[in-house]
């Protein structure tokens, strides 16, 4: 990316005649004279960064749904760990191991939690967002002397359906997208060892919090050559950045209990194991509304910055563009669709700069911002309704709550949403102790029968279409079989007509 695009050069004499005004000016013009001066016209001039968070806020703030099962595992090990820390409690096996360090994200969502319910949680995500936003379009105009290209990586990243998705979530993924754009931003905004080291040990904090971050660590590492040559060679930036990283986190791994360990396995795993029901296809055509056109402008932006970019600014456009897409790409090849969404918020990460970069390109040309406007309009649109749609692809349980709530029985309740019926109960259901079908699926189908059979459970809540399995085949079939157990009525809520709640009580006291 070429240093300096968007910035005005001086002029050796005052020109005669009219001299149009910067926007700055012209919006000047309108304060009262007192206003006016050297401070209005900077906070003048962050008012189209000001516009940038406050669509953000917005798209994200409008969402509204029951717990993710991804918010209500990750309290509940949160909750656990405070217990046992505070409280004395005993260790408790919260189910999978958490995403990243337990210790970090969930005690803090718990805490969060805890106060103000999983709003307040869902806010600091947000606030993560926020911060994320902001710091890329900072790095992005420090690194290119460009305030225009600043600005428009932070649009391209914010007006990106997974970037606002995220920001809904009360999930790790929002904090490690904060630390590693801070990452990139302290990369950019020192020519010191001291700077290189800080971006590399934020790099192995974003690991921790969430272990996917190192998969994206390499290419926020290289924008550490998008600085001009200072203390230390641009050479040596991302060698020393590295090597903190990776001494941080080799650390970390050589003293973390089998856990952290596990909880790493499980999520590289989840990138290359399929998911039931979600084929390449699928996840192809969501990628190419999510991400198509941020991609098309990212690979627009990186032949530009090859073309006319130094060596190291060349290298780390690649990398970038390399970077952004790899992650998507495997999992779309093995169709790995766990977290596919929460991932193309990374990728967007890495993506923005390149096609702030391009952006800014085709503003200077004929018509200058018309295509740009055009082309963010475009943006804004679908990711109003993409945002929307992910954040309502898991199903709300409001329906099932009011039903077990006016009817509540102490006993062993089996879900296919054990920890978000969990989170959701815990304060108004007592004597309640939530079972995940998975867990009795993988005991086989003999297991199955013989749950019904012996009548393990109170109650048990299925979904008709959405996780439907061959455990779940054999389970309804027990179920219709069986005197023992009955149907709930319930007043289905909108959605898809197909997808509907079960709830089967038991019924029959034992002679």
């Amino acid at each position: 990316m070429s240093q300096g695009t968007g910035v005005v050069g001086t002029r050796s004499a005052r020109p005669t005649g009219y001299v149009r005004p910067t926007w700055q000016e012209a919006v000047g013009e309108y304060l009262p004279p007192r206003w006016r001066g050297v401070r209005s016209r900077v906070w003048i001039g962050r008012l189209p960064m000001v516009a940038v968070v406050v669509v953000t806020v917005a798209m994200s703030a409008r969402l509204s749904n029951t717990a993710f099962i991804d918010e209500a595992h990750t309290i509940a090990v949160g909750r656990d760990l405070l217990l046992q820390w505070f409280a004395g409690g005993p260790a408790v096996n919260s189910g999978p191991a958490p995403s990243g360090v337990p210790g970090l994200y969930p005690v803090g969502a718990a805490a969060l939690d805890a106060v103000g319910g999983l709003r307040l949680a869902r806010l600091f995500s947000l606030v993560c967002v926020v911060v994320a936003v902001v710091a890329l379009g900072s790095a992005a105009a420090r690194a290119t002397a460009s305030n225009r290209i600043g600005l428009l990586t932070a649009y391209a990243f914010a007006l990106t359906a997974p970037v606002v998705f995220v920001g809904s979530l009360a999930t790790p993924d929002a904090a490690c997208l904060a630390l590693l754009a801070v990452a990139v931003r302290t990369g950019v905004a020192n020519r010191s060892s001291v700077s290189a080291a800080i971006t590399g040990a934020l790099v192995a904090l974003a690991a921790a919090v969430g272990y996917v971050a190192v998969l994206f660590a390499p290419a926020v590492l290289l924008t550490t050559l998008l600085v001009p040559p200072g203390e230390v060679p641009v050479r040596r930036r991302p060698a020393i950045a590295l090597a903190v990283a990776a001494g941080l986190l080799g650390g970390l791994y050589l003293a973390a209990g089998s856990q952290i360990r596990v909880g790493i396995a499980t999520a590289a795993a989840s990138l290359v194991t399929p998911v039931a029901g979600q084929s390449s296809g699928t996840l192809g055509a969501e990628a190419a509304l999510d991400m198509g056109l941020l991609l098309v402008l990212a690979v627009a932006g990186a032949v530009q910055a090859v073309r006319t970019g130094t060596v190291g600014r060349a290298a780390a456009a690649c990398g970038l563009l390399i970077g952004g897409v790899a992650v998507p790409v495997v999992q779309l090849t093995t169709g790995g669709a766990t977290s596919f969404n929460q991932h193309n918020a990374y990728a967007a990460l890495l993506l923005a700069p390149l096609a702030g970069y391009a952006l800014t390109v085709l503003s200077r040309q004929l018509f200058r911002a018309a295509p740009v406007v055009v082309i963010l309009v475009l943006a804004l649109l679908p990711e109003f309704s993409r945002s929307d749609a992910l954040f309502h692809q898991w199903s709300d349980v409001t329906v099932v709550m009011s039903d077990i709530q006016a009817h509540p029985q102490p006993g062993v309740y089996l879900s296919v949403a054990s920890d978000v019926f969990a989170y959701h109960s815990r304060d108004t259901v007592t004597g309640v102790r939530w079972e995940a079908t998975s867990t009795l699926y993988a005991q086989g189908t003999a297991a199955v029968r013989a749950a019904v059979a012996e009548r393990r459970h109170q109650v048990i809540v299925l979904r008709s279409v959405s996780t439907a399995s061959p455990g779940q085949d054999v389970l309804l079939a027990a179920l219709a079989l069986s005197a023992d157990y009955e149907k709930d009525p319930l007043v289905q809520p909108t959605g898809p007509a197909r997808d509907q709640w079960l709830v089967y009580r038991l019924v029959n006291t034992l002679p």
